[in-house]
């Protein structure tokens, strides 16, 4: 089983793994992207377990962000010099198999030389990297795509999809095409088409119809009967369509006179429903404008939770969600521009309750609002035992709940805190809206 590993430091990179995770499965399929090695029960060798899960990919993708190479633990001392370190064992054991690597360089990150890397790694400087700038973000991920895309084609679901349908098309036009040959083939050499040794063709018209319209005969064929001739025995099975042809259609019944027309009179002279809108536009004063289609609206409800830790800069749930839901805002305009119009629903406890409350929730809340798509963040931070600062940054949990009754659209990353935030994990929760918005803005409708 064949797939792609994404490797990656969630301090240094978790937003940006998270989207591409998103593209790469809806390209080649959830079953074939792999993310993170979790769940390892105790007493497992997690070097074993790691190996395992690399070497069951065909390519691993090394996701290396500004703080990939320099990372440090608590004690000071570098990760990547770690080697119970998870990215390098995942990029190792790649590279030890023979497993294609791939760089992915993110955030202007610059591509590791191999006196920076520990001998384990230092393979990977040779190979070439794929660029995914923040500028141009879909245009690059579609340039990895497009690589991969060759490597993972034997495992394509859409290729397995098309052979059988080609080969169905296949076996259908050889038989219209032998069924052509059989028919001018049946009709014999020199034979033509008003030979009365023809089988007379079928009729296809009901019983009815014949008996009531009749084919008309010639004169000739009423004066001169022709001859009987004996049939040429032949041992083909459309020889015998004759005595289909020769069933006795039942008495044609007399049809009955159609009812003659009402008389024009009867017809009503006006037509209440179709003259509304002329009196529609003779009562518009003169100089009015034509009403306008209304604009969808997109309502945000977001809901912030954040901790005790020192990288929240003390903030508070209902200050925080505030600021969650205007960054949303801003990010859904960016991509919308003027073509609906944005509101900023009750932040709080409405986005908890959508989220964890299904769709009487959802129904309740697009008639309140009165909303087209109802736009729901939630950022909060999951807890953890670990002394790392990096296990406890928060998760931020998008959905896009359309009114309609369609389909729920979700996406989760995990976020990171950056030297250029407004407010905590600012601009990782920024880049992951703006792409959220991007790619569920055709549900505005």
């Amino acid at each position: 089983m064949g797939g792609i590993f994404i490797s990656y430091r969630r301090e240094d990179a978790a937003g940006h793994a998270g989207r591409l995770f998103d593209r790469l499965k809806a390209r080649f399929g959830k079953a074939a992207v792999f993310m993170d090695v979790e769940g390892i029960d105790a007493g497992v060798d997690f070097v074993e377990r790691i190996d395992a899960a690399v070497g069951s990919c065909d390519v691993l993708l090394a996701v290396i962000g500004r703080n990939w190479l320099d990372a440090r633990n608590a004690d000071g001392a570098r990760r990547l010099d770690d080697p119970r370190d998870f990215v390098r064992l995942e990029t190792g054991a790649a590279l030890a198999r023979g497993i294609r690597v791939i760089p992915v360089l993110v955030e202007g990150a610059a591509m590791p030389t191999q006196e920076g890397l520990p001998d384990a790694l230092r393979p990977l400087a040779r190979r070439q990297a794929v660029e995914l700038r923040d500028s141009r973000w879909e245009a690059d991920v579609e340039h990895l795509l497009r690589t991969l895309e060759p490597v993972l084609a034997p495992a394509s679901p859409t290729k397995a999809k098309r052979s059988p349908r080609t080969a169905w098309l296949a076996g259908a036009l050889v038989l219209a095409l032998a069924g052509i040959g059989l028919g001018l083939w049946s009709r014999g050499p020199g034979q033509a088409p008003g030979d009365p040794h023809e089988a007379p063709p079928v009729s296809l018209v009901p019983p009815t119809s014949v008996a009531t319209k009749p084919p008309a005969a010639s004169a000739q064929t009423q004066a001169e009967p022709p001859v009987p001739t004996p049939a040429r025995p032949t041992s083909r099975p459309e020889r015998q369509a004759p005595a289909i042809a020769a069933v006795k259609a039942p008495p044609a019944v007399p049809a009955e006179p159609a009812p003659a027309a009402p008389p024009a009179a009867a017809i009503p002279a006006t037509a209440p429903a179709a003259a509304a809108p002329t009196r529609a536009i003779a009562e518009r004063p003169a100089g009015a404008a034509p009403p306008q289609a209304k604009k969808p609206k997109a309502v945000i409800h977001a809901l912030g939770l954040p901790g005790n830790r020192a990288f929240w800069n003390r903030e508070e749930s209902p200050g925080y969600s505030a600021k969650m839901a205007a960054l949303f805002r801003d990010r859904l305009l960016e991509q919308a521009g003027d073509r609906f119009s944005v509101v900023l629903g009750s932040p709080g406890e409405p986005a908890r309750s959508l989220l964890e409350g299904g769709s009487p929730a959802r129904e309740q809340a697009c008639r309140d609002t009165g909303a087209s798509v109802l736009w729901v963040a939630l950022a909060r931070q999951e807890f953890s035992i670990s002394q790392a600062e990096s296990a406890h940054w928060p998760e931020l949990r998008l959905a896009a709940m359309p009114c309609d009754g369609g389909e729920r659209r979700e996406h989760r990353v995990g976020l990171a805190p950056g030297r250029e935030d407004a407010f905590p994990f600012s601009t990782d929760m920024g880049k992951a809206m703006g792409a959220f918005a991007r790619e569920h803005l055709h549900l505005m409708r």
